[in-house]
């Protein structure tokens, strides 16, 4: 994918902050700048509503253009310094009549007192808005005036930030305005982040580590993401059903699949994203395991919700499975959306979209998922 047109796909944006705030090495083996963790400041939560303390819900009730339950793409913090960055990634900017500032307003005000209130011991915090870098200044000017906006009403807004994907030389950069810079004891506000080929092209599909959106923005990529999604499910199966003896009997649950695909990112989201994207492996992994093999081996797979157990029983049962599933062509796993189900394991049995993407009747983004303009 050319580089100018992937810096504005909300996947990859999100994975990007995930890496940049994932620890890794600070050198050129890191796969990603580790802008953020290589100041300390690493992963809290990864798409996870904010619940405003009761006296701002019950003031915001009533208020249509505000948000309820605003949901920032990453949320990074150093402990040592009780400082955090709460981040929006998005596509492009927007102006004040757009809907998009219902979401904002309630970003705002997230990051102002309410949020030291809700996470102590944090003492401070700042909203970014991460965008392509040509769209700095039009989201600059929004953010400014919807400040405005809710001092007028009253409420606290926190401080906030945008900060712009790039392009370089060879690389995607990340730009930071210069009181972030300070913040994170950068000389330099251009940051080298991510390598590119010389074309300019690009493959986001290795630093694919959550998945909660609508899928690629582009028509002709549709389902790139799931793709993607499953392949790296399946390969991370692979390596555990070949290490695993045949005569024992084994269950694997999704949540701890995901973490291991993830390199442990997983636990960091949401409760509603982690909800989807384990329905997405039962429905796309587990259950097509079970129900393919169920009249060739009886019983050899049996699902359980969301858990897999496995009976191979010898030798030859793993082997003659194995031959099957190391055969990506043949599996074909998460070709399509799974169906919604109840998931009565989790924690509300309400039905869970599998697609990780839903809205409601009125069109507004479902708690976990947001939308971009």
């Amino acid at each position: 994918m050319k580089a100018e047109r992937i810096i504005e796909d909300p996947v990859f944006q999100l994975n990007l902050l995930v890496w940049a705030a994932k620890e890794q090495p600070d050198n050129n083996s890191a796969v990603v700048t580790p802008v953020f963790s290589r100041r300390g400041y690493r992963l809290l939560y990864i798409e996870n509503p904010f619940s405003f303390p009761v006296p701002l819900q019950l003031q915001l009730k009533d208020i249509d253009d505000i948000g309820i339950a605003p949901t920032a793409d990453v949320v990074v913090a150093n402990m040592e310094r009780l400082s955090a960055f709460y981040i929006e990634a998005k596509k492009q900017s927007f102006g004040v009549g757009s809907s998009n500032c219902r979401q904002a307003r309630a970003h705002l005000i997230a990051a102002g007192p309410a949020f030291t209130e809700v996470y102590p011991p944090i003492n401070s915090c700042r909203l970014v808005y991460a965008l392509p870098e040509k769209y700095r200044a039009g989201m600059e000017t929004t953010l400014d005036a919807l400040t405005v906006d809710v001092e007028k009403r009253g409420f606290k807004p926190g401080p906030f930030s945008v900060h712009g994907f790039g392009l370089g030389d060879k690389t995607i950069t990340y730009v930071l305005d210069e009181t972030s810079a300070k913040i994170l004891g950068e000389t330099n506000n251009v940051i080298p982040l991510l390598q590119i080929a010389d074309d300019n092209e690009t493959d986001p599909s290795p630093l694919l580590l959550i998945y909660t959106d609508s899928d690629s923005p582009n028509p002709d990529n549709s389902g790139f993401y799931r793709r993607v999604l499953a392949d790296k499910i399946h390969a991370q199966l692979l390596c555990q059903l070949q290490r695993r003896d045949p005569s024992q009997v084994f269950a694997i649950k999704a949540d701890n699949l995901l973490n291991e695909t993830s390199d442990n990112t997983f636990q960091y989201a949401g409760k509603d994203v982690q909800k989807g994207m384990c329905v997405f492996v039962r429905d796309n992994i587990f259950k097509r395991i079970a129900t393919f093999w169920e009249e060739k081996k009886p019983g050899m797979f049996q699902l359980d919700k969301l858990e897999l157990t496995v009976r191979f029983g010898d030798e030859f049962n793993k082997e003659q499975f194995l031959e099957w599933f190391e055969d990506f062509k043949r599996t074909n796993f998460g070709d399509e959306p799974a169906d919604p189900v109840e998931v009565a394991t989790l924690d509300s049995p309400k039905e869970v979209q599998s697609e990780l993407f839903s809205v409601n009747e009125s069109g507004e983004a479902k708690p976990g998922a947001h939308t971009r303009p």
